[in-house]
């Protein structure tokens, strides 16, 4: 069995030059017993015939060296070439109204009560106030209500799993 395909991208991590800038293409591999020889090909025309374990997949964006060798922060590059930290999140997937309402909600909240209150309420008390908010919305539809709702779900996951 080989770990990478043809047109696979790849990061030749045994190489002394820097994957950012020169990511390589598998062209073709060859399956042996213990393991498969894959021929790749940079993006200056190199080619080079290396062992499985000589290289690290790159998605999208590039990996710096370091973080392939196993360094703490990973590095990716965008389609310009500018350079940031990797981070595994999508918080653009999340409309920016959703967001708003939610933090509305825990202002409110810290306001009233004091800030961080909710923290030392049980999950059970956060469940019963989550499903009271979503229970009035389905009898009278309130986006207040569904924003309550939202944000006792968010106390209460963070209560069940972080704390």
């Amino acid at each position: 069995m080989h770990k990478f395909k043809v047109g696979d991208r790849v990061a030749y991590i045994g190489s002394c030059f820097n994957t950012i800038e020169n990511p390589c293409t598998v062209e073709e591999y060859d399956v042996y017993q213990n393991g498969c020889l894959y021929h790749i090909t940079d993006n200056v025309g190199e080619t080079y015939c290396v062992g499985e374990l000589e290289l690290e997949e790159i998605g999208v964006y590039g990996y710096d060296r370091g973080d392939l060798m196993g360094g703490s922060e990973g590095i990716e590059v965008n389609e310009q070439g500018g350079k940031g930290s990797k981070i595994e999140t999508g918080y653009q997937h999340i409309p920016n109204e959703v967001l708003q309402d939610l933090s509305k909600v825990f202002y409110e909240g810290s306001t009233k009560y004091e800030p961080d209150n909710w923290k030392r309420v049980t999950a059970d008390e956060h469940y019963n106030h989550l499903m009271n908010h979503i229970v009035n919305d389905r009898i009278s539809p309130n986006k207040e209500e569904c924003a309550h709702a939202l944000c006792r779900m968010v106390m209460y996951y963070y209560i069940r799993n972080y704390k």
